[in-house]
């Protein structure tokens, strides 16, 4: 009696851990202070971007939505657009529109600070204060979506200045004329003013995509015809704030 063989044969076993002369210059700091600060799937998309930038010696990658899942291992696209957020909203990395696509780095000029505050509570107490910030366009904010979350707040229920009005107008004018007629009416067409606080503008954009483009693209000559700070949200952040001007 013959065996027979198998029409199929085993491909030889992958040893990850093993490739000599394969690797990727990881900073060391991204695993002691990024990875126990946030979430699995934040954490692997910070992975993906480093193998996909660092490891081919390149600054950014280009990468649809499907290729981050695929890369990531998420099985559903609330997963991976929800770490692509959170990745954003803590300043890990940064995006910017690349064709009908975004372009993904690390955020070189993202800070995490641990420093101290002190506490009067009967005597003085030293208590760990930790301090997340990142660069970018030259301006340190800091990221945190409590933060964020606060600031908005703010905005409930405030009402626009006829001056205010003028001055978006004006922008809008100006986005009309000077941004690339496809570009305008796929990110800045449906620009929306919610209001200022404290010398911040804040302003509406479609869809997160929407949002990141014109925080990327417009934020320099927003700034310069309205004369203050911008924060572009989404259109889901803004629903529930009063004053939109349509």
């Amino acid at each position: 009696m013959t065996e027979e063989k198998s029409a199929y044969s085993a491909d030889p076993p992958i040893r990850p851990f093993e490739g000599v002369g394969k690797y990727t210059a990881f900073p060391n700091d991204a695993f002691k202070y990024i990875m126990p600060d946030c979430n699995g799937g934040t954490w692997k998309l910070v992975c993906l971007i480093t193998r996909n930038t660092i490891g081919w010696h390149k600054p950014s990658d280009k990468m649809s939505f499907s290729q981050i899942m695929k890369g990531c291992g998420f099985s559903s696209r609330e997963t991976c657009k929800n770490a692509i957020d959170d990745a954003l909203d803590r300043g890990y990395i940064l995006r910017q529109p690349d064709g009908n696509s975004f372009s993904y780095s690390l955020n070189k000029g993202y800070e995490f600070r641990t420093s101290t505050e002190i506490v009067p509570s009967g005597g003085t107490e030293i208590v760990p204060k930790t301090v997340r910030k990142s660069t970018q366009n030259g301006t340190k904010t800091e990221h945190t979506k409590q933060k964020k979350e606060n600031f908005l707040n703010v905005f409930k229920g405030l009402k626009v200045s006829d001056n205010e009005k003028l001055l978006f107008a004006e922008l809008q004018e100006f986005l009309k004329t000077n941004v690339a007629q496809k570009s305008y009416q796929a990110f800045a067409a449906d620009l929306a003013y919610i209001g200022a606080v404290d010398g911040t503008a804040c302003i509406s954009a479609g869809s997160s995509y929407q949002r990141d483009w014109v925080d990327a693209r417009l934020s320099d000559h927003i700034q310069s015809i309205l004369g203050m700070d911008v924060l572009v949200i989404t259109n889901d952040q803004a629903q529930s704030i009063q004053g939109v001007i349509q």
